[in-house]
């Protein structure tokens, strides 16, 4: 039997080992949807490439053609398909599971805490595969199962959330009549809001990659390119300063600045 690796990769790992070294034709982990209640797979690996729509094609083939994965996370217990070609025959599955040569599947719900956290959907070729024997030894599979889905969770609920941020973002760049932009270390533009570059009678890709150099006179642009490799150089914010910008070709004017650092993940 497959040893369950462990940290954030265990679930893709287990996936993938059941499938290379348990000898499974298919292994995939899923968790309950919060919004639509559907089962939805988060990891999967086969001896063939599988998309998401057909593994859930493939889970509907549990006893009473019930969905496997849904019985056994409803019930908290294993479900067990050992005939599958008889039970998913008349299902939309049922080509996808013949040619995919599978003959059992079973279905075993994983805990965490006191809560069904997940599923985990193993299929074999051999008819009448799992036993009680196969049974015990994957049920205790799944128990480790469990911090792997945690971490596939927090990482959905993380990529939710950025892309939240990012459309939160996306609405005040293109939205905002505000002069807001953002710099790389040399003081290039790598992007700005709608009201910087119509301000600067340019496009948002146009002004990508220039710098104060290319907009303003040396006296100007100079100085705030001081200023801002100053910022990068000590972390220290640039708040209310006023400027007058000497534009090339334009009439001067005047601004009052606030420049902050632009840091990553790391904090750099």
């Amino acid at each position: 039997m497959v040893q369950p690796p462990s940290g954030e990769k265990a679930a893709p790992q287990i996936c993938q080992r059941l499938v290379s070294d348990g000898g499974f034709v298919l292994a995939w982990i899923g968790r309950r949807e919060a919004q639509t209640g559907a089962i939805v797979p988060l990891c999967w690996s086969g001896t063939t490439a599988y998309d998401v729509e057909q593994i859930k094609l493939l889970a509907h083939a549990g006893e009473d053609n019930r969905d496997m994965a849904e019985a056994a996370l409803t019930g908290a217990k294993t479900a067990v398909c050992n005939d599958y070609p008889a039970q998913s025959l008349a299902l939309p599955g049922g080509q996808l599971a013949k040619d995919a040569g599978i003959g059992s599947a079973a279905a075993f719900p994983i805990q965490c805490g006191e809560a069904m956290a997940g599923v985990l959907c193993l299929y074999s070729s051999e008819l009448d595969f799992f036993s009680g024997k196969e049974i015990s030894l994957l049920e205790e599979l799944a128990e480790n199962v469990s911090s792997g889905l945690q971490h596939l969770e927090q990482e959905a609920r993380q990529k939710a959330e950025l892309s939240s941020e990012r459309s939160f973002l996306r609405a005040l760049m293109d939205n905002s009549w505000n002069l807001i932009y953002f710099k790389d270390l040399n003081s290039r533009f790598i992007r700005c809001s709608k009201g910087m570059y119509e301000r600067f009678g340019t496009t948002h890709d146009e002004m990508v990659g220039k710098s104060d150099f290319d907009f303003f006179r040396l006296e100007h642009a100079q100085e705030a390119f001081d200023d801002e490799q100053n910022i990068i150089r000590t972390g220290q914010a640039l708040v209310g300063k006023i400027e007058k910008e000497t534009w090339k070709g334009s009439q001067d004017t005047w601004c009052i600045t606030a420049k902050m650092p632009l840091r990553d993940d790391h904090g750099k």
